[in-house]
């Protein structure tokens, strides 16, 4: 009675099973396994004792060195089992565990596998993506035009005085001329948030990058009696970056940093070493990022402040990412705020040689 009611079990299943003898003889499989495999309606019974590759993978999925990439044939071959495996089967995309099947002694007899088809699933979740990118290039898109706006709207006017007649000063030159290095700074901004340069890596000694800024942070902490402090890590390695970009996200995000305080405010910027990544953190001890729009603050055209444009953490996190790295934020009160930069380390085998 048990065993009949097993067998109902896994007959009916949403899984597919299939079991093979060492052989590859097919020693089991259950009909959501055919429905799947096959478009032809056949019986687990009439499949019983027939070779697996030859009803299922026969001319297809075969490897350059003929062998084919079945995990069950894989696991038949290798004893070693594939977990959550995602493979291409006849258009379709199909989720496989398989592992060896064994007997009391512990001995190989076979190899079973189970899985699902969740094509439909991965089909909506591309529809999904490709939603949620038209929405991105709506919303940046009205961000653009928003800020674009303002400018044009002053060049605008500033055009149809003159065509009324109406004499232009020097001071509305530079007005108009300022408003024009708006409209290029943020066209520039935003086609390198879009469609950033690759990286032209270099080996980058970041210690040597943040001295050399440091001056420059200095000077404009003491005006605004602004703390700063830099920590380094001894003996940090090279990394392969674009020395330009890494210096253009360190600048950024310490900007924001003296944006968020007031006098006697503080800022250290941090470089140590975490696993298998170099990271620069830059801390400040002003206001929290309110947890309601913290998952928002790395979004294109999204700003608290009054004279922002909402690009500067929005380029950082791409430029980032394009060196297959991470840009974190930790925001708690009482603790502060803290941006962490985390780039991949390689080894510099000419400095090693050396």
């Amino acid at each position: 009675m048990g065993a009949t009611i097993n067998d109902r079990i896994v007959g009916t299943a949403i899984v597919g099973i299939i079991a093979v003898d060492q052989a590859g003889r097919i020693t089991f499989i259950n009909q959501r396994a055919i429905s799947i495999l096959s478009n032809c309606p056949l019986t687990p019974e009439e499949l019983m004792g027939r070779v697996y590759w030859n009803v299922f993978h026969k001319g297809i999925k075969i490897t350059k060195d003929g062998k084919y990439t079945s995990c069950l044939i894989k696991t038949l071959e290798t004893g070693k089992a594939c977990n959550h495996r995602e493979v291409f089967y006849r258009n379709k995309t199909l989720l496989v565990d398989s592992s060896p099947l064994l007997d009391e002694q512990g001995q190989s007899i076979g190899a079973i596998a189970i899985f699902k088809d969740i094509t439909e699933q991965r089909m909506l979740e591309e529809q999904l993506r490709q939603a949620e990118k038209f929405a991105a290039v709506g919303q940046v898109s009205a961000g653009l035009a928003h800020e674009l706006l303002n400018p044009l709207t002053v060049i605008k006017g500033f055009l149809q005085l003159s065509q009324q007649g109406v004499t232009l000063e020097a001071d509305a030159c530079g007005i108009l001329l300022n408003e024009v290095n708006k409209v290029d700074k943020l066209v520039n901004d935003f086609l390198l948030l879009t469609n950033p340069s690759a990286p032209k890596y270099q080996w980058v000694s970041v210690p040597d990058l943040l001295h050399e800024m440091t001056d420059q942070f200095s000077s404009v902490a003491e005006l605004n009696q602004i703390t700063f402090e830099l920590e380094i890590e001894p003996d940090l390695p090279e990394i392969r970056a674009d020395l330009h970009q890494i210096r253009q996200v360190v600048i950024n995000l310490v900007r924001n940093a003296f944006d968020c305080l007031s006098p006697g405010g503080f800022i250290r910027i941090r470089a140590s070493l975490s696993q298998e990544h170099l990271v620069i953190s830059v801390f400040n001890n002003g206001p929290v990022i309110p947890t309601e729009i913290r998952p928002k603050i790395f979004d294109p055209f999204f700003t608290t402040k009054d004279q922002g444009r909402g690009l500067g953490l929005a380029i950082c996190y791409r430029i980032v990412e394009n060196h297959s790295g991470q840009l974190h934020v930790e925001s708690l009160e009482g603790h502060g705020t803290t941006f962490s930069v985390q780039l991949p380390l390689q080894i510099n085998e000419k400095a090693a040689r050396i």
